[in-house]
Formats: C-alpha cells, sequence, structure tokens
C-alpha cells in the first residue's frame, strides 16, 4: 500500500472522527436541555475519545508525509 493511500485513508478517519465528535456534542446538548447530565457527560466523554483518535491520526498522517524525524 503507498505512503498517499494510506494518507488518504487517515484523513478519511480524521473526517469521520471530527464528524462523529460534533454529532456526539450536539446530541449531548440536548440531553443537557432534558436534564440528562449523567448521559450527557458520557456522550461528551466519547466526543473527547474521537478528538483524542483524530490527533493520533494527524500524528501518523504527519509522519508518513514528513518522514522520519532526523536525531
Amino acid at each position: 500500500m503507498s505512503k498517499l493511500v494510506l494518507v488518504e485513508a487517515m484523513a478519511l478517519g480524521m473526517i469521520a472522527c471530527r464528524d462523529n465528535t460534533r454529532e456526539l456534542i450536539a446530541e449531548a446538548d440536548i440531553l443537557t436541555e432534558h436534564g440528562r447530565h449523567a448521559r450527557a457527560y458520557a456522550l461528551l466523554h466519547t466526543a473527547c475519545r474521537e478528538l483524542s483518535k483524530f490527533a493520533v491520526l494527524e500524528i501518523c498522517a504527519k509522519g508518513l508525509i514528513e518522514g522520519p524525524a532526523s536525531k
């Protein structure tokens, strides 16, 4: 598999993480409006995990693009 294909797959994964995060936050807002704070918190925690995945994919893609760091 070429680097370009891997980077494209990572970019698609980043987009999916971003979209999932937005949806989770929107759903948490709805739950909060209805007094369901514990469930909203759980969704926000899941949103944070999605953002963590985004960061990992970004770092990996950047590493593939830039190559190994010099020492």
